[in-house]
């Protein structure tokens, strides 16, 4: 989990003068989206989120489709320590894909009256539906806006972690095909031996950017790290930045 205000972005390319002062040019990772009807309407890029715990959806668009609201407040965390956002209810929406396999089924999504996309397909639909191994061809990628605060949607508490070494340490990470960046605590840069103050091993705060998350909420990254990371252990395997 992230402090407020205490991130830091991993792995990023040169700043560039052409991007607001607060939008650090790094390399983004493309949006994940779904082509999906829901109630019969074609929804063409449809956010696929393996980092949110359930299905989201705004309740300006269920009001829109018809879905009935049902009165279920529940509270998830976000990726940021302390902070949590609230549904307003939920809604069971029919979904079916535009193609076969089609796999019509009547889904629960959670309803907020504020939210970064309009819908958002979680971790268990994607995992129900194989959308993530066997049937990938689903996922449409779509390109970041560079002018625009990057993009983190992770929402819950997440059941899928990936085994990786950083600079050498093991730890579990989290993947999330709904982030558009990827983030250390500062407390874990820290244990790495990264700080604001020694050279060597420098967190670059010229190098800082504006995050977005589920709620809309931003807050401002304390710079930037390049780790080696590795997904076996490094005397093992070659590792790469």
């Amino acid at each position: 989990r992230y402090d407020p205000g205490s991130t830091v972005a991993v792995g990023t390319s040169e700043p560039s003068s052409s991007y607001s002062d607060l939008i650090m040019d790094h390399l983004r990772a493309k949006g994940r989206h779904l082509a999906i009807f829901l109630d019969n309407n074609l929804i063409p890029e449809a956010c696929a989120d393996s980092g949110s715990e359930v299905n989201c959806i705004t309740s300006e668009f269920a009001t829109k489709l018809g879905a009935r609201i049902s009165i279920d407040e529940c509270v998830f965390e976000l990726p940021i320590k302390g902070r949590e956002l609230q549904s307003v209810g939920t809604a069971m929406i029919e979904c079916r894909f535009p193609f076969e396999p089609v796999m019509a089924q009547v889904v629960k999504f959670f309803v907020f009256d504020k939210f970064l996309r309009k819908v958002v397909l979680g971790r268990g639909f994607l995992r129900a539906t194989q959308t993530l191994d066997l049937y990938q061809e689903r996922l449409l990628e779509i390109d970041a806006v560079p002018s625009a605060p990057a993009v983190v949607r992770s929402l819950g508490h997440s059941i899928e972690y990936v085994r990786c070494w950083l600079d050498g340490t093991p730890l579990w990470s989290l993947p999330d095909t709904g982030s558009e960046i990827n983030l250390v605590s500062s407390d874990y840069a820290e244990k790495l031996g990264y700080n604001l103050d020694i050279d060597e091993w420098h967190i670059n705060d010229e190098e800082r950017t504006l995050v977005e998350f589920a709620d809309c909420s931003t807050i401002m990254t304390n710079g930037t790290i390049n780790l080696e990371i590795s997904f076996c252990a490094p005397y093992l395997s070659s590792s790469f930045r």
